[in-house]
Formats: structure tokens, C-alpha cells, sequence
């Protein structure tokens, strides 16, 4: 998994092996082609600045956790 260094939060998309899976989450968009989550700058409104863990809930039952922080419009891993 991945996030570009000093990422504005409009562009942040997180590489994941998908396998086909889809996500339950509102806010977040899974790209099976590209196998990447993104996130739409909507879900970070309610986010606090510092150290955040998503946890992505799939269909399939899996879990996968990723941690980011969060310093005012920018975000990194």
C-alpha cells in the first residue's frame, strides 16, 4: 500500500490487491482496474489532524488496516 508523499487530500489514492474485492465504505472508491482505494475529500471533513488508521471493510469478510496522518490539507503515509 501506498500514498504519495505530501498528498493534498483531493488526490489520495491507496495501491491495494483487490482481488476483485468491493468495499462497504461511503466516501471511498475502489478502482478493480487500477486495484487502488480512493479517497474522496468529503471523508476527510470530519478527520482531525494527526496520525488516523482506516480500516477498509470488504464484502468478502476481509479487513485490511492503513495508517495515515493528516496535517491540515496534506496527507501522508
Amino acid at each position: 500500500m501506498y500514498v504519495r508523499k505530501g498528498a493534498e487530500i483531493e488526490d489520495i489514492k491507496i495501491k491495494l490487491n483487490l482481488n476483485g474485492n468491493s468495499l462497504t465504505a461511503l466516501y471511498v472508491y475502489a478502482d478493480l482496474v487500477s486495484g487502488q482505494i480512493k479517497l474522496l475529500p468529503e471523508f476527510f471533513k470530519e478527520v482531525k489532524d494527526g496520525e488516523v488508521t482506516l480500516k477498509f471493510h470488504f464484502w468478502s469478510g476481509e479487513i485490511v488496516s492503513y495508517k495515515l496522518t493528516k496535517t491540515g490539507t496534506a496527507v501522508a503515509e
